[in-house]
């Protein structure tokens, strides 16, 4: 099959590449997940730039709130010090949030039964025809 021979010759190539850059013989890359992890690492990073931090003022108990965004912490911390207005008992805490996990074939086979009553091998072959439909990048890429 012709995309084996791709995988292997721009796969090898890759990788050769990278030990000589970084010395590290464990490094490897392939033709499709290497721009699929490119592409994978500056979503992250483009989510990681809009983090930032929620301002909650709670007007009355139980009653209206008043939410600033703010993307410096330092700012961020010292708004209930800096308020103009007068603040009982601010509570200041901070929640991280990371990103979905990749969708895996496990998850996928496990959804596709459970929520649409599919076998295991009918979303094989699903996963497959969109692949060979373009609509995704790989059905091995699916794999955790």
């Amino acid at each position: 099959r012709g995309s084996r021979i791709e995988d292997r010759w721009i796969g090898f190539t890759l990788s050769q590449h990278l030990w000589a850059v970084y010395g590290k013989r464990w490094l490897g890359a392939g033709r499709v997940q290497t721009p699929v992890l490119g592409w994978i690492v500056e979503r992250y990073q483009a989510w990681k730039e809009n983090q930032g931090y929620y301002i909650i003022y709670s007007v009355s108990e139980g009653g209206e709130k008043i939410i600033f965004f703010e993307t410096d912490k330092s700012k961020a911390k010292s708004a209930p010090q800096t308020a103009s207005v007068i603040l009982e008992e601010p509570i200041v805490w901070e929640e991280e949030t990371l990103p979905a996990p990749p969708y895996t074939t496990d998850s996928l086979l496990f959804d596709a039964n459970r929520i649409l009553g599919y076998s295991a091998s009918f979303t094989m072959k699903l996963a497959q025809d969109l692949f060979e439909s373009g609509l995704i990048t790989s059905p091995a890429l699916m794999y955790p």
